[in-house]
């Protein structure tokens, strides 16, 4: 898409794509962020800006920091940024 951007000579650095990733639950029932992350490297590659996880954050404000504070860092270091 970049590069068909760029060959209409349009400036392609403000395109931003949205990609779904499939949350992963374990044997527990609660997301396994590191499986749900494997997606990352591939949609990264494939032109992906803004990645939408397919997954439910929990109501409690505590649970609910806890678990995106694993998903950055596991995003992060899945290449995502």
């Amino acid at each position: 898409m970049k590069d068909a951007l760029a060959d209409a000579d349009h400036d392609p650095a403000g395109l931003q794509v949205a990609g779904a990733m499939r949350g992963v639950r374990g044997t527990d029932g609660r997301v396994d962020v590191a499986a749900t992350m494997d997606a990352v490297p591939a949609l990264a590659t494939a032109g992906v800006t803004d990645f939408r996880p397919g997954i439910r954050i929990p109501d409690d404000p505590a649970a609910a920091e806890d678990l995106l504070d694993e998903l950055v860092v596991a995003f992060r270091t899945a290449g995502g940024g």
